[in-house]
């Protein structure tokens, strides 16, 4: 039976931004400050170390300190690592310098607490949470105040987000239009809208639902889905391209293979494709492309549109 570990995370967390109150600033020429860190490692002797940014060398971050000056060569898989700051990604180094995550991941450290985000970092996960800002955004803008007892709820669930809004689309905009990123500017709230927008947490010409498009596609996320389930308005956000077949009822993924759940997810971050455009996307063969397309609107997935050369496939909502 392994042994249970046995510390105080909370103890432990304390004693890192103790430590990081020591870090040293780095002189930078921009002037811009570098922030305080402090690292605490805890062995499964009970032993603790201890590292702060630039303790032994200008601009050292703390956790390659701790790992790789203090702890070379030392294994490290059951030890656990406390930071004050999320440990930067491989995106925030300029080869050949490696991002603290990595080093974290190379000691083969299972178990990692950190006090706050870091507020630089980018990638999908960031995308994503811009994606779900600018949804709160617009329920906040938007809903029905004279609906009773109507709450804005947000629905966090394994491969989505989801955000209720009370109230339908305010008129003469449909779900079609949401859906297509398409509707026109209309406001049920102006006056909260313009507050927002001059925050700029909210567009004021319209171009909030083609930036949340265009956020998704870039991110290689699954489109954003809106639907009416009174009297709510939801919006669906997929937290990963897996999320648009995870999401699907079983008997329904069930019945697709490997290669259409890969093509399904391509499809679902376009909203519209033609079997020319699925062929090059996914490197198949016409015929291929043409079976998967036909049996994503079999399994009432996608619908046909047009005809001949001009046929399209279009998600349906």
């Amino acid at each position: 039976m392994a042994k249970k570990l046995t510390f105080d995370p909370r103890k432990l967390m304390e004693m890192a931004v103790d430590v990081m109150k020591a870090s040293i600033r780095e002189k930078r020429s921009d002037d811009t400050i570098t922030p305080k860190v402090g690292a605490v490692l805890w062995k499964p002797d009970g032993t603790v170390q201890t590292a702060c940014r630039g303790e032994l060398r200008e601009g050292d971050h703390a956790e390659y300190t701790l790992l790789e000056r203090k702890n070379v060569g030392e294994n490290l898989g059951d030890c656990v690592l406390f930071a004050t700051l999320e440990p930067c990604g491989p995106e925030s180094r300029n080869s050949p310098k490696i991002g603290c995550a990595r080093r974290i991941t190379n000691a083969r450290i299972k178990i990692i607490y950190y006090g706050c985000e870091d507020p630089h970092r980018k990638g999908v996960n960031d995308i994503f949470f811009e994606l779900v800002r600018e949804g709160i955004a617009n329920a906040i803008v938007h809903r029905d105040y004279d609906i009773s007892g109507g709450k804005i709820q947000i629905m966090v669930e394994e491969d989505t987000v989801t955000i209720r809004s009370p109230g339908a689309p305010v008129a003469p905009i449909t779900i079609e239009q949401l859906q297509s990123f398409s509707a026109p500017m209309v406001s049920r709230n102006p006056r909260l809208h313009a507050v927002f927008s001059t925050m700029e947490l909210a567009e004021e010409r319209g171009l909030g639902l083609k930036s949340m498009r265009t956020k998704a596609t870039e991110a290689g996320l699954p489109l954003p889905r809106f639907s009416f389930n009174e009297p709510y308005l939801d919006l669906t956000l997929y937290r990963t391209a897996e999320a648009a077949t995870h999401s699907l009822p079983e008997e329904t993924r069930a019945q697709l293979s490997k290669s259409e759940r890969k093509g399904w997810e391509w499809v679902v971050s376009k909203q519209t494709v033609t079997s020319t455009e699925y062929e090059n996307a996914l490197g198949v063969s016409n015929r291929t492309a043409l079976n998967h397309l036909n049996k994503f609107t079999i399994l009432g997935l996608a619908k046909r549109v047009g005809s001949g050369t001009a046929t399209e496939y279009e998600v349906v909502s």
